[in-house]
């Protein structure tokens, strides 16, 4: 079916088309309380056509479709493209990516699909037992997540890719309450736990319930705990807080339909603009973070993109300088980068592919140990972990983020635990000021399994590496943040190009032709 589409496409007119036929089964399981509000398992296949008409891109989509359905489907896409032509600004042209032929799975030691309904309950109903460890605990919820994705790819370029992506989840949220405050504790993360490129192995490598009795006494704990202090001080973030800081202040940004304003509607742009590729101080030369689709367990790891393009990783930051773009086919050749960087992804066969991070992650550090030597060599700040709110502006430039749980940091210990800490910055001037990361033993892979854009909204997995950093002369606070300058420093043009990285220059690119027929 998809290879019909495609020939059908092309005997139409298309210039290229490529179509994807996926196989979607997901299990959703929520527990909250002791009562299961969630148990649902949905399974859906169709096919998605894509073409580029007269350079302007046409789509279709149909759900379980026939044969017959193809042909209709990549006739529906073609008209898209078709009158699609006669208002696009300028010709749509694709970076040139040698055709593939080939097969991916997801390494699994066992379903999670195929783990019996009952275990799966059993395990988030021992969760609510044990967290009730007082009578300050209000609330227990717990969340489980399997999906399996079989997808085939095949293009007119002659790539034919056939894909099995497997997603687990597993976390819990214990919240407590003294009848003044509410104080809310995640494990292993927040917004659903953690979520992982593996099967059900993941769930029992990681020590969920013993963990359990100690969430639930930390979020007691911050009911009588005081708010973090509004100050200018050294800051240190958990693993998982980094996490959302990447996710948030350099994968999205890096993104480039969003510099070049594709996704301006909906979250907002970029401010690494072309011109500062290269050359562009984004932070301290201690800062190299990286995206890489081929990252072990990373939940945005797979063999090839929804364009047939091969995994890779890309240097988006090397030593404190921006060094790199996600990209798709048209954005890489709109600003003349050779090849994508192979991150054009679909939620699913019902939607377009759209530039999406993948596993995008900051290099450990190399002599600054882990965590607890971090803090060991910190004479005042404050630690905090677990991502509790995020905000961030339309430019991808100022931002704020709240965490659950803080220690005030005194000559190198944690002397006070804090509630509802919350730190703001810059992106640049944030990440400039970055003067410790732990090393490798402390890096660890964390799980998004809700990063949402496009219009409809698109959901996908990404993942995210990274290692405990510590940044100074950052505004943190509880109710409220100190005052300070927040002006973003100047992007220093006069370093001399990188020696080993090729500086895209960017191309013209020729406006489409007006379709005479159709305006007559």
């Amino acid at each position: 079916m998809a290879q019909i589409a495609v020939d059908e496409s092309i005997r139409l007119g298309a210039t290229f088309a490529d179509a994807r036929f996926e196989i979607h089964q997901r299990e959703d399981l929520i527990v909250q309380d002791g009562i299961v509000l969630r148990a649902t398992v949905r399974v859906e296949r169709g096919i998605g056509v894509r073409c580029l008409v007269n350079g302007a891109w046409g789509f279709g989509a149909v759900s379980s479709p026939t044969r017959h359905d193809a042909a209709v489907t990549a006739k529906r896409a073609v008209d898209v493209g078709r009158a699609a032509a006669v208002v696009q600004e300028r010709a749509i042209e694709l970076a040139h990516e040698a055709p593939h032929s080939g097969t991916f799975r997801t390494p699994i030691e066992r379903d999670p699909l195929a783990v019996p309904l009952e275990k799966k309950l059993g395990m988030m109903f021992e969760i609510d037992r044990r967290a009730r460890i007082g009578p300050e605990i209000k609330r227990v919820t717990s969340t489980f997540t399997a999906h399996r994705a079989r997808k085939l790819y095949v293009s007119s370029d002659g790539s034919v890719l056939d894909q099995d992506l497997v997603r687990t989840s597993l976390g819990y949220q214990i919240g407590a309450s003294d009848g003044h405050d509410y104080q809310v504790r995640s494990y292993p993360d927040a917004h659903g736990g953690q979520v992982a490129a593996r099967g059900w192995e993941m769930v029992e490598s990681i020590p969920y319930l013993d963990r359990v009795a100690q969430t639930a006494q930390e979020a007691i704990d911050l009911l009588t705990a005081p708010a973090c202090p509004a100050e200018v001080s050294a800051l240190i973030l958990a693993g998982n807080q980094m996490a959302l800081q990447i996710h948030e202040s350099c994968g999205h940004p890096s993104e480039l339909d969003r510099v070049l304003g594709s996704e301006r509607n909906f979250a907002g742009a970029s401010f690494l603009v072309p011109e500062k590729l290269g050359r562009f101080q984004y932070g301290s030369n201690l800062v190299n973070i990286y995206a890489d689709a081929r990252e072990p367990y990373g939940a945005g790891s797979f063999g090839y993109d929804d364009e047939g393009v091969e995994a890779q990783r890309v240097e988006l930051v090397t030593a404190g300088r921006f060094s790199g773009y996600l990209s798709g086919r048209e954005s890489a050749e709109r600003v003349g980068l050779e090849r994508s960087s192979g991150a054009m992804r679909a939620s699913s066969w019902s939607t377009l592919p759209l530039v999406r991070m993948t596993n995008v992650s900051l290099e450990p550090g190399t002599t600054s140990g882990d965590l607890e030597a971090l803090i060991a060599d910190t004479k005042s700040g404050v630690y905090m972990e677990t991502n509790k709110s995020w905000s961030i502006d339309d430019m991808r430039h100022h931002f704020q983020f709240g965490c659950e749980l803080g220690w005030k940091i005194e000559n190198g210990k944690r002397t006070q635990l804090l509630k509802n800490p919350i730190y703001a910055g810059v992106t640049p001037q944030f990440w400039g000021s970055c003067d410790a990361i732990a090393d490798k033993s402390a890096w660890a892979m964390y799980g998004v399994d809700n990063c949402g854009k496009g219009q409809p909204m698109q959901l996908v997995t990404v993942g995210h590496g990274s290692s405990p950093a510590r940044f100074h002369g950052v505004a943190i606070g509880g109710a409220s943040l100190p005052v300070v300058e927040a002006k973003a420093p100047e992007p220093k043009v006069d370093h001399p190009d990188l020696s080993k990285t090729k500086i895209p220059v960017a191309k013209t690119v020729k406006k489409a032709k007006p379709n005479k027929k159709r305006r007559r």
